[in-house]
């Protein structure tokens, strides 16, 4: 087993095993991703709530986890080059950082397209998409501090201990829904217990993230082997497989030149980690800002119990109850009941379309102010769904696990 590890950390035992694993990598990414596509897209039924928007799950939730796992990664592995002093792991972290920072921001891209439509806007300050934004800016700033240092050495450092820092984060994403009261679903796919997702929609969304998976260590060893080529370029070895002659040779080292960080460049090295700083004070503001707002989170019972303050944009959420709603057939203003189950009932009125997934019987959270006389006046309203995801016929069964915002 050592002696396997201790020949994969070889630049050149690693080319060479990579080079064999290339084909089946990519073929087998080719088929998952084809599959799970095909079965998701087409063949999986349509949600009982969302109907056929939720199938951007197929591409929002392995983009997701990747981005996460790809930044996992980058870490374990820069900490390695930091330890252990290994050079090819410095090669796989600075291959890593750009295809985490894809994943990240088509799981935001993603996120938002879904948004729209099921909470009813594209983008809120929630905990789990300012962590996954976080996320995002994490990886930019890793590829920012290598690319402005000349020195190779003391770049592979730098980058090893902000990504050691920024592991803080990865908890943080996960339990986001857990630790606040978030407009984000709970995970829908747990190890521990069972997944709430209908088998029939499950089966693809695997396949997708396997297929996720195959296709982000197919790139990944992709960009290690052409970087590993470009460090090694002077060994007798790189030679012999690349057959590069000496003119060839010297041309392709002078495009390696080309945008080097030449001496009075140095400079920008200083205004990396002042962007780096200013972007760890910019975060921890953007969650202080989070935290307080988070807190203006007010229930019904906390509500009626006066603890609300009167004409200050709070939040408000709770279930809609059934056959509260009132449509003006003359305008686009509506009315509702949201309650807490606990007895409190909260009226609600906004003036505006309402988004796709709001139900009676659902979650709901609504931004406005409160007035002197206790109804809610929203100036936007975002339909809450849960964790569930089932086909039309069994949606009976969701009675049995989820309330249905009647009073008893």
């Amino acid at each position: 087993m050592w002696s396997f590890l201790h020949k994969l950390a070889s630049p050149k035992w690693f080319y060479e095993i990579g080079g064999m694993m290339l084909p089946w990598l990519t073929a087998l990414s080719v088929l998952l991703l084809c599959t799970g596509t095909v079965w998701g897209l087409l063949f999986a039924p349509p949600d009982y709530q969302q109907g056929n928007s939720y199938r951007i799950i197929y591409m929002h939730v392995p983009s997701s986890i990747l981005a996460q796992s790809s930044y996992m990664i980058m870490a374990v592995v820069g900490a390695i080059g930091l330890i252990w002093k290994i050079k090819l792991a410095d090669v796989g972290m600075k291959c890593c950082a750009p295809i985490g920072a894809s994943l990240a921001f088509l799981s935001i891209a993603t996120g938002a397209i879904w948004g729209k439509p099921t909470w009813g806007t594209w983008w809120v300050w929630d905990a789990r998409l300012t962590s996954m934004l976080i996320l995002l800016f994490l990886f930019m700033g890793i590829i920012a501090l290598r690319s402005a240092m000349e020195d190779k050495e003391a770049a592979g450092k730098a980058c090893a201990i902000l990504g050691l820092v920024g592991m803080v984060n990865i908890p943080i994403i996960k339990f986001s829904v857990e630790w606040w009261k978030t407009l984000h679903q709970p995970s829908s796919i747990k190890l521990t217990e069972e997944s709430t997702v209908a088998p029939e929609m499950l089966l693809p969304l695997l396949v997708m993230v396997l297929g996720f998976y195959c296709f982000f260590f197919t790139t990944w060893i992709m960009r290690m082997r052409t970087e590993i080529l470009a460090r090694e370029l002077r060994t007798q070895w790189v030679r012999d497989e690349t057959r590069i002659g000496a003119r060839k040779r010297a041309r392709v080292e002078s495009i390696m030149k080309f945008g080097k960080m030449k001496p009075h460049r140095k400079r920008r090295l200083f205004v990396v980690v002042f962007i780096v700083a200013a972007s760890s004070v910019s975060v921890g503001l953007a969650l202080l800002a989070l935290n307080e707002n988070l807190n203006l989170f007010f229930s019904p019972e906390q509500i009626l119990a006066g603890e609300a303050p009167v004409g200050k944009t709070i939040r408000a959420g709770g279930l809609v109850m059934v056959d509260s709603l009132h449509r003006d057939p003359q305008s686009l203003k509506v009315g509702f009941d949201v309650t807490d189950l606990k007895g409190s009932v909260v009226r609600v009125e906004y003036m505006g379309i309402l988004p796709d997934l709001f139900r009676e019987g659902q979650g709901v959270i609504a931004l406005g102010q409160l007035d002197a006389t206790g109804i809610f006046h929203a100036d936007e309203v975002l339909a809450k769904h849960d964790e569930k995801y089932m086909p039309p016929e069994l949606e009976g069964m969701v009675e049995e696990v989820h309330p249905t915002g009647k009073l008893n």
